[in-house]
């Protein structure tokens, strides 16, 4: 796919308006907090670490150095844990009498600003040679040291003076939030990163549009007009993890995501295409989403209008002052849909051409209709007994059409209504120097409300067979106003949280967490209707099933989870540009039992343009409410029934690739390849006895391996080009010595093409 943005066109279908305040008004307080040293080592690494206070509003930050009077030479103010930065100045810089150094940060828009220090201004540190040393400690230095120090001398001779070249302009750093914010490239994960920039030159206006476009993804609409992903061939909502701002968008009655989610609230999307069952969590057999939304203190709001009535509308902004920060955001989106009409579906002609007993509701149009509202609320309360405390507040409303709905049925009157609600807690206290202490407290509730229009009212479509035990033969019932069918669901969730960061000498990000989850199931209510009409005391009879009228209750439910886990990442551990990630996850389920997650990842880095890594990790996703508790007595044509004695599904994935970066002044060339192989086990699926109703059950097993491809171009100010491919292969093996099958109902090579050009 291409698409090509060009400031100068004028897009017809569309209108946006774009409102700044003035560069006073953008709120950019950001300082960072350390203690310079008093003086240093000739000839040894200088560590500055400290807290960027205000670090949400900071894209990349920067450590710039040099000997007194020299040129500055930049390096990466690194993302530790949370606010907290790490920066490294070379041995080989330090030297007598002094260095000098200060910092800066580059916001969301581009923008650089100083937080410590300043280049006319810069912080001086005092740098104590050998010489010095020995004397102090009053010992004399040893031969070796001052023969070679008297060569290096010796070898000096003067230069003649050289023209000042023009310092390199900087360019902005990918990182990756996966492995504690280090660069992408350096990642020993399969991680990609998209941008709130790239997100707006696609032209993207939801969740799935962006995910759909990367590679090893897969994200299609189902029959419902829901969506589904597959991540390396591994297939079902609930196996995929997706967290906004650290909480879950997966359902937690079914698992299934609401990739609906606005494309204009993201600021960052990072996707993990290898499991991290250890490191972020439960639902992560295939791979994790992470998505952050827009942090921003700038008034900004737009509006656009296009085909089918297509209208989005987005506001947000912010407030600071002193050690509080307020911010917000407000996404409108309404689309009328295409309403594409279709004289025959596959449905067509079954049971007979008489419209009487034919089960399509065909001709018809597809109903494709959306409305969406967006809301969302962050703060945070500085130096709060030491620490920082953070709070978010998210509403999200959506009613949209069935596209065909339940019984493939077309455009009849269906509609699916979803209301999230979600609310964050988090305070961050450093106890120590490289000691963080974090806590966290999330609750969740999910209301949906939906209704299938299964069978349209009016005349061709309104004849049904009924059975009524007092008549034999059964009558004919005229369905006036057709019959419908309406599930509401309610679903809480409250978990909690506290951990340690902790940065270990010698380059090690040691953490450890405790957590625990409680969800809820509020009881699932089933209601079929025949409108105005009265339903049959025998219910009706519709393919074959005899379906009952009125309405019926699932019983609550409850789940209880306790994690513990224990996570390390090794920077140039044993030699230069080797970096080791380790982690382990502990899960206990009140309902499944206990779950493990071990994951192991190695990069080697030896050049800065090119490096290697490999991974092996084990991961678990414990069965849906959903597989554990659906009745299936209400909807016996399509339900699957609910099965409490599911185990948790796990996968075992082997991961092998190489990362090269290429840069000139201006131009940029990234490129990554994978390999993979995964094997899963206890995969949950449905299983029909034979002549009964399906069950869920732990029956298949399913072996893949696969490829992907990516190539990034950045040039100029912001013009992007993106290639990237995947392959794969899926054999599914079911029990009981069934024949053994490959995976066709997802798309096994993907390439996409992106070209965004300013």
């Amino acid at each position: 796919m291409m698409r090509t943005r060009l400031a100068a066109i004028v897009v017809c279908a569309a209108t946006a308006l774009v409102v700044a305040s003035p560069a006073d008004a953008q709120m950019f307080t950001v300082t960072f907090l350390h203690t310079p040293p008093s003086e240093v080592v000739e000839g040894k690494d200088v560590e500055i670490t400290g807290n960027i206070i205000g670090a949400d509003q900071v894209s990349i930050a920067a450590l710039m150095y040099r000997r007194p009077g020299g040129e500055f030479t930049v390096t990466e103010l690194a993302l530790v844990s949370g606010d907290r930065y790490r920066g490294v100045i070379p041995g080989k810089a330090v030297v007598p009498p002094a260095i000098e150094y200060y910092c800066y940060a580059v916001d969301f828009e581009g923008n650089r600003h100083v937080i410590f220090a300043s280049e006319k201004k810069p912080q001086r540190v005092k740098v104590v040679s050998l010489e010095e040393l020995a004397r102090r400690a009053k010992v004399e230095l040893p031969d070796e040291v001052k023969e070679s120090r008297k060569k290096r001398h010796a070898k000096k001779k003067p230069k003649a003076e050289k023209r000042k070249r023009p310092a390199k302009k900087e360019s902005t750093k990918v990182t990756a939030e996966i492995c504690g914010g280090a660069a992408l490239e350096r990642c020993p994960l399969a991680v990609s990163v998209v941008d709130g920039d790239q997100i707006l030159a696609g032209g993207y206006s939801t969740l799935a549009e962006v995910l759909d476009r990367m590679a090893g993804l897969s994200v299609s609409r189902t029959v419902s007009g829901g969506y589904r992903v597959s991540m390396r061939g591994v297939q079902g909502g609930a196996d995929v993890l997706v967290l906004v701002d650290g909480q879950p968008l997966n359902h937690g009655y079914d698992g299934e995501v609401l990739f609906e989610f606005p494309a204009e609230a993201i600021e960052r999307i990072e996707v993990v295409r290898e499991p991290v069952t250890g490191l972020v969590g439960h639902g992560t057999v295939a791979g994790a989403v992470l998505v952050r939304t827009r942090r921003t203190g700038k008034p900004v709001a737009s509006a656009a209008w296009g085909r089918f009535n297509h209208t989005r509308v987005h506001g947000s902004g912010g407030w600071e002052k002193g050690g509080v920060e307020l911010g917000g955001q407000l996404q409108f989106v309404f689309d009328q849909g295409s309403n594409r009409e279709v004289e025959r579906d596959v449905l067509s002609g079954i049971g007979s051409d008489d419209p009487l007993s034919d089960v399509s509701n065909t001709p018809a149009p597809v109903d494709d209709f959306r409305m969406q509202l967006h809301a969302q609320l962050h703060g945070k309360l500085k130096d709060l007994g030491g620490g920082t405390l953070g709070w978010l507040g998210r509403y999200l409303w959506q009613r949209r059409g069935a596209l065909i709905g339940k019984f493939d049925s077309l455009d009849s009157g269906s509609r699916l209504q979803q209301q999230l609600v979600q609310m964050g807690l988090d305070y961050r206290l450093p106890v120590v120097e490289k000691l963080n202490l974090y806590s966290r407290l999330d609750f969740d509730a999910r209301f949906d409300s939906d209704r299938f229009q299964v069978i349209a009212g009016g005349e061709g479509h309104a004849y049904y067979p009924a059975q009524d035990p007092s008549q034999d033969p059964p009558v004919t019932v005229l369905l006036e106003d057709g019959l419908s069918e309406s599930r509401s669901a309610d679903v809480y969730r409250l978990s909690g949280a506290i951990g340690i960061d902790w940065l270990l000498p010698g380059g090690s990000d040691f953490g450890a967490e405790v957590a625990s989850t409680y969800l809820r199931l509020g009881g699932i209510e089933y209601e079929r209707s025949t409108g105005e009409v009265t339903c049959p005391q025998g219910g009706l009879l519709v393919q074959g099933y005899l379906l009952q009228c009125g309405t019926t209750t699932q019983p609550a439910a409850q789940r209880v989870t306790v994690d513990v886990l224990v996570k390390d990442y090794w920077k140039d551990m044993l030699v230069e540009g080797l970096d080791l990630l380790a982690a382990f996850r502990l899960q206990w389920a009140s309902d499944y039992g206990i779950a493990l997650g071990p994951q192991m990842a190695v990069g080697y880095n030896p050049w800065r343009w090119l490096g290697f890594r490999t991974s092996y990790s084990m991961s678990f996703r414990g069965p849906t409410m959903l597989e554990l508790h659906q009745d299936a007595g209400f909807d016996p044509i399509r339900a699957v029934a609910g099965n409490p004695d599911l185990g948790p599904t796990t996968l075992h994935n082997w991961s092998a690739g190489l990362t090269s970066r290429l840069g000139t002044e201006g131009v940029s060339v990234s490129g990554r390849a994978a390999f993979f192989m995964s094997f899963v086990d206890g995969f949950i699926s449905p299983v029909d006895p034979g002549g009964g109703t399906p069950r869920f059950r732990n029956d298949e097993s399913v072996r893949l391996m696969g490829l992907e491809l990516e190539a990034e171009a950045t040039f100029g100010r912001r013009s992007r080009l993106l290639v990237n491919g995947s392959w794969f292969r899926a054999r599914v093996e079911p029990a009981g010595g069934m024949q053994a099958s490959y995976l066709t109902d997802v798309p096994q090579l993907r390439l996409n093409l992106v070209m965004d050009l300013e």
